[in-house]
């Protein structure tokens, strides 16, 4: 699946940069832009920045379980 059109990134690729940055700090604050500086990518028009950060959630909640659920 397509995350940002403008890059072509995948959730793939952002799941495997999450991935990758956490096994490098455990407690690392994942940001989008740390995510798409670590695929050489920059966020463009910024329409994906909500299911960036979505899905960089999802990914720390996976590797970090005792990680609280967002707020409503």
């Amino acid at each position: 699946m397509i995350i940002c059109s403008c890059t072509v990134m995948t959730r793939d690729q952002l799941s495997a940069t999450v991935r990758a940055l956490l096994a490098e700090d455990p407690q690392m604050i994942v940001t989008p832009g740390r995510a798409f500086h670590r695929l050489g990518l920059r966020m463009q028009c910024a329409r994906c920045a909500t299911l960036v950060n979505e899905k960089i959630a999802e990914e720390v909640r996976r590797h970090r379980p005792d990680t609280p659920p967002p707020r409503p």
